[in-house]
């Protein structure tokens, strides 16, 4: 017994195990809700039905352009923006609800308007729209890109989107630009803290050494530790603005 009413399923590709339906269905005999986060590029119309009949609450697919080129770039597989639609169209046709995912990338947060219409105009119930989460050798353009991110560059175009779609339907999660002005009073290295006071996660780990492939290459791991965590919930730089992390 739990209080637990919704599990969002992931992976990995969950689309990929056998058993996903008897999940589904155990779930659903248990009253909790069940979501699939998948890049849709497996589904059928068999599985869609099943999972329907299991009584899956939705399907959340990831969709980063409405551009078929850029699309199969982000996805790393050429024909994915076909696959994506045609999972689209498959939860249309078999009664699956399903919303979007998308990476605010530096090749798409100029698109983003067109994409929130584009999976709008295909019946997606809402779009959740996600800041690009940097890596230890991830491309150096990518680290570059996030270290001077200017959210204003789409709040603007999101803002006029809610006007249009709705404000639940519209939403945002992920890291404001990173300040390198301020220094962590335990003597810890992190990521950073935003200008506005916003703050991204704490990394204090140890450093590679000489081999920087890229900026930010020195941490070992962006996923904080144990020590890390308990640092960010007694960090009295951290008290007066965790709530300030971007989600909406």
């Amino acid at each position: 017994e739990s209080d637990i009413s919704r599990v969002v399923i992931t992976g990995g590709e969950p689309l990929l195990v056998d058993q996903i339906g008897d999940l589904v269905l155990q779930l659903s005999r248990n009253d909790r809700a069940s979501s699939i986060l998948t890049n849709g590029l497996l589904l059928k119309a068999k599985q869609a039905r099943q999972l329907r009949d299991a009584g899956l609450s939705s399907m959340v697919l990831s969709l980063h352009s409405r551009n078929e080129e850029l699309q199969d770039q982000i996805a790393g597989q050429q024909g994915a923006m076909k696959r994506i639609l045609a999972a689209m169209r498959l939860c249309v046709d078999e009664g699956v609800k399903f919303s979007i995912s998308t990476v605010i990338l530096p090749w798409n947060e100029l698109q983003i308007g067109e994409v929130i219409d584009f999976v709008f105009d295909h019946h997606a119930s809402s779009i959740s729209l996600n800041s690009f989460l940097p890596y230890p050798g991830a491309p150096r353009e990518l680290w570059e890109w996030i270290t001077n991110w200017d959210p204003g560059r789409v709040d603007e175009i999101i803002r006029q989107k809610r006007l249009t779609y709705g404000q639940g339907r519209i939403k945002t999660s992920g890291l404001l630009p990173v300040s390198k002005n301020l220094t962590c009073p335990a003597g810890k290295s992190f990521f950073g803290i935003s200008e506005e006071g916003a703050w991204c996660p704490c990394l204090p780990v140890a450093e590679i050494g000489a081999q920087k492939r890229a900026p930010g290459a020195e941490f070992e791991s962006l996923y904080p530790s144990t020590e890390s965590t308990e640092h960010q919930h007694s960090c009295p730089l951290l008290a007066n603005t965790r709530s300030r992390l971007l989600y909406s």
